[in-house]
């Protein structure tokens, strides 16, 4: 959802359900994710992970400085 941003609110189609029935038959375990988890929970461990893969980058800038380059713009 967070890579291609499709919107949270995916998970109150019943089709995401049904979508979801499909998968589990190909592993065990495999539930849909509430609008809370996908909305708080998932999204502040993919926030965590992201600070922590940039924290050798900004302990980097001190040293070498910083320059950001853009080649486009996503909302």
């Amino acid at each position: 959802m967070y890579d291609v941003g499709i919107s949270f609110n995916v998970v109150k189609y019943p089709s995401f359900n049904t979508f979801c029935e499909a998968v589990e038959q190909y592993g065990l375990g495999v539930k849909p994710s509430s609008y809370h988890e996908v909305g708080v929970s998932l999204l502040t461990k993919k926030v965590e992970l992201t600070i922590d893969a940039m924290k050798k980058h900004k302990n980097e800038w001190k040293t070498y400085g910083c320059l950001t380059l853009l080649d486009g713009w996503k909302d």
